[in-house]
């Protein structure tokens, strides 16, 4: 832990993922480079669907988890994703808004459907 990390400046959550209606899903996905995919993500979000779940236990080394704040009727819903390589958190995305048709998709690769 670096010595300064207590002052350094951290990221301000949106007033939707504080929320007490805001619900929370949390998915695994298959590694991809931050350097790849965060550009990719802002040209165009639906990217986030080509990504395949996978199980945490048979994969530590290097995953992505996805963080995906919605509502109960899922009208609006967010997405953080945070890159682990060797169980140690190596770096986070900002919030996207994520469109229903891309929230859908995500959800059926883990069985929710929508």
């Amino acid at each position: 832990m670096p010595m300064f990390s207590l002052f350094s400046k951290k990221e301000k959550e949106p007033d939707f993922v504080k929320s007490k209606d805001t619900r929370l899903k949390r998915i695994n996905l298959n590694y991809l480079s931050p350097q790849e995919l965060l550009p990719m993500i802002d040209s165009d979000i639906s990217c986030v669907e080509k990504l395949t779940p996978v199980n945490y236990y048979a994969i530590k080394e290097k995953y992505i988890e996805a963080f995906i704040y919605y509502t109960e009727d899922y009208q609006k819903s967010m997405l953080r994703l945070v890159f682990f390589v060797n169980e140690k958190k190596e770096q986070a995305s900002q919030y996207y808004d994520l469109p229903y048709k891309t929230l859908s998709s995500l959800f059926s690769k883990i069985g929710k459907y929508i």
